[in-house]
């Protein structure tokens, strides 16, 4: 009986250590693995807030959607972010429905914002979402922007799992599904009460890792358990501030969602969107209990210059020579008189390119060697004022250099470069940088902890390697050489145009 034991044990393990099952076994290790590092954030709400059968949940949107009408907006109108209900779709679902009817599937990843509605989980900052991959609804699964990882290194955000038990991002996936198909990848944000400067420092990050064809979900109802006139009064005046950009009346607004919708008005008064109400109702017109309601908006968010990454960016040679004369006559009456020059607000007016809030840079050469050069990378003031005073700052305020003299200005050339917004590369791997910087066309820069570096495209003559421009770059950080490989460092690359 022995015998026949251990012969049972020798042919089994003969069977288990087969070449063939031995790769059978190595491939099933790998789908094992690859599920478990899906980490999927289930749908709490479905059955509840909204239909839990696929079937049934599309047609609930399609007809929410049929229902909604088309706002008429020219062909050169970009939306840019909505404000939307977050109650079930019964109450709110058609409002809803009025701002994601003016979407087109040209969006690649969404912003959504939510404050936090867990009355169990207390918390400083913005919780984003890095333990789960994936949000899943009926429909089927989104996958979470890896960007969420580089958001993570800033103090203000939090990893908060229970702050994602609720229902304020979920309700608005499956409609992002059904307008976007599933092309997309969110992140999932979720508001704690932020002041005034966490709100700006919010609207800050966003906006600078911002690409076209982002697009940003605030979720928020509006008043709550009034009766029915007197809710309509709270919330026409919520949404006219709203309207107005009135962020000091909105901030006195009843909303469900104030620390969200005041960043998302912050975003749009920097980047200068125009906003429009679709549409209000509240549940009293859905139920006809008109003693304690709930107030629904849907507000949109657009910018109706689609061209000004390609027009107002784009300066045409008058007002090229406007601004190198501007740079001129700027250098020169603070190096002859110490003054700073006054432009001629007649002449700029007629220009309004010139009053567009940019990054700029102004590079002086003399002998065709560089003798200063100073800028702004993001918008901080009007065009024409960043040129004047980086002028006057690359003239007597580089370190590099000793300030321009009298008897130089006839030797001075003005180069000036107009930038656009950076924006972050997001990569699995240090080699994909070599695949996505462009020499001679992207500016670059690097950021590690507090330290941070910048090239204009034009550096890439000098440097055409991309491992040795980027070795240079770190350097000029003081950063060690390769600190571009660190995965902790972020690299942003921008546009200028250079005259």
């Amino acid at each position: 009986m022995r015998l026949i034991f251990l012969l049972i044990i020798l042919f089994t393990l003969l069977i288990l250590l087969w070449p063939g099952k031995i790769s059978n076994k190595n491939f099933m290790s790998k789908k094992f693995i690859q599920k478990i590092e899906e980490k999927i954030r289930p749908a709490y709400v479905a059955g509840q807030f909204y239909p839990d059968s696929k079937k049934e949940l599309e047609n609930t949107i399609e007809n929410f959607l049929n229902n909604a009408r088309q706002e008429k907006f020219n062909k050169e109108t970009e939306i840019k972010a909505l404000i939307a209900p977050h109650a079930g779709y019964v109450f709110s679902g058609q409002i809803a429905a009025l701002g994601y009817k003016q979407l087109k599937n040209n969006f690649n990843r969404v912003f959504i914002l939510a404050d936090n509605h867990n009355s169990q989980t207390f918390y400083s900052g913005v919780s984003i979402s890095t333990g789960f991959t994936h949000f899943q609804t009926p429909l089927g699964k989104i996958k979470i922007s890896n960007l969420t990882n580089s958001f993570l290194k800033n103090k203000l955000f939090k990893n908060i799992p229970t702050a994602y038990e609720t229902h304020v991002i979920e309700v608005h996936l499956p409609f992002l599904q059904k307008v976007l198909s599933n092309n997309f990848e969110i992140i999932p944000m979720v508001l704690s009460d932020l002041d005034k400067n966490q709100r700006k420092e919010l609207a800050d990050l966003i906006s600078q890792n911002l690409n076209s064809n982002d697009l940003i979900i605030v979720s928020s109802d509006l008043s709550h358990f009034h009766p029915y006139d007197e809710a309509v009064k709270l919330d026409s005046a919520c949404l006219k501030a709203i309207i107005d950009e009135n962020i000091k009346k909105a901030e006195q607004c009843e909303i469900c969602g104030p620390s969200s919708v005041l960043t998302l008005m912050e975003i749009a008064k920097q980047k200068k969107w125009k906003i429009k109400l679709l549409g209000y109702k509240n549940s009293g017109d859905v139920t006809d209990d008109k003693n304690s309601v709930v107030g629904y908006g849907s507000v949109i968010f657009y910018d109706n210059e689609q061209s000004d990454e390609k027009q107002s960016t784009t300066l045409n040679k008058q007002e090229q020579k406007i601004l190198l004369d501007l740079a001129q006559k700027s250098i020169e009456s603070q190096v002859k008189e110490n003054k700073i020059f006054k432009p001629d607000s007649n002449l700029i007016s007629q220009y309004p390119k010139l009053f567009k809030k940019k990054g700029a840079f102004v590079t002086l050469y003399k002998n065709k060697e560089l003798r200063g050069c100073i800028g702004n990378i993001l918008p901080q003031e009007e065009l024409y004022l960043s040129v004047r005073n980086n002028a006057i700052n690359a003239a007597i305020n580089d370190s590099r250099f000793m300030p321009v003299e009298m008897e130089e200005l006839d030797k001075i050339n003005i180069e000036i470069s107009v930038l656009k917004i950076p924006q972050l590369i997001e990569v699995k791997n240090w080699q994909e940088y070599l695949d996505k910087l462009t020499p001679l066309k992207d500016g670059v820069i690097i950021k590690l902890g507090s330290r941070q570096a910048t090239y204009l495209p034009q550096v890439w003559e000098q440097i055409p390697e991309k491992e040795n421009f980027l070795n240079s770059l770190c350097q000029k950080a003081e950063l060690d050489n390769e600190c571009w490989k660190n995965p902790k460092t972020e690299i942003y690359k921008y546009q200028v145009q250079i005259f």
